[in-house]
């Protein structure tokens, strides 16, 4: 697993496939934020870098487990098939009731 070319470390991977199986339970809850993005991407072309925007859609579902946050996001390039991008405990801890 890696993050922009950066393998993670083993106690990182660990902690994201020990999310995997509350992915169903979060995407149930069906509580999401849906993004579109224009990003650049080069491309060699003929001994050249060419470079394309391309639109990227992105739903990032949210859920607490255990006191935090956890994000789940899905990835669509240009109208292409979605795909699972990533799961992750966000960094902000639930407020406990007073």
């Amino acid at each position: 697993m890696q993050k922009n070319g950066i393998f993670r470390n083993d106690k990182e991977q660990r902690e994201r496939f020990l999310l995997l199986p509350a992915a169903e339970n979060i995407l149930k809850e069906n509580n999401f934020i849906h993004e579109r993005r224009l990003i650049s991407k080069k491309i060699k072309w003929q001994g050249r870098v060419k470079v394309e925007l391309r639109n990227v859609e992105y739903w990032i579902f949210t859920s607490r487990h255990k006191g935090k946050r956890i994000r789940l996001v899905i990835r669509q390039f240009e109208g292409g098939k979605k795909h699972f991008l990533t799961i992750y405990k966000s960094r902000s801890k639930e407020k406990s009731p007073q």
